[in-house]
């Protein structure tokens, strides 16, 4: 949806530079959450796992949206177990995005 409004012929081309999509509403997840609620969202019984934190990885996200909301008047509008049901089930019906990659195999060439 936000690629579309960016890429329409009605919308000028916002500035350069990073816009963050995510965190607008007031209850905030942690990455155990979120990956809980995808394991029950998807009927899993996978276990949770969590590697050694990267020396850069920062202890919390929560991006700002205002740039996009006010340069775009763009927000999400479903929340966190709405879209990830979603996505959920346009994966489900995409065979080909949900086709397991081998971690050493690589993405592109």
């Amino acid at each position: 949806m936000l690629a579309k409004h960016v890429s329409s012929s009605n919308s000028r081309v916002p500035d350069a530079g990073v816009w963050n999509v995510a965190c607008f509403l007031v209850t905030e997840l942690t990455v155990l959450e979120v990956a809980e609620l995808i394991r029950a969202l998807a009927d899993s019984g996978s276990t949770i796992e969590f590697g050694p934190p990267a020396v850069d990885d920062p202890p919390r996200r929560c991006p700002d949206i205002t740039l996009a909301r006010r340069r775009l008047g763009w927000w999400p509008r479903v929340d966190h177990r709405t879209g990830l049901s979603r996505t959920l089930q346009w994966l489900r019906m995409t065979p080909d995005h949900s086709r397991r990659v081998p971690a050493r195999e690589p993405l592109a060439t």
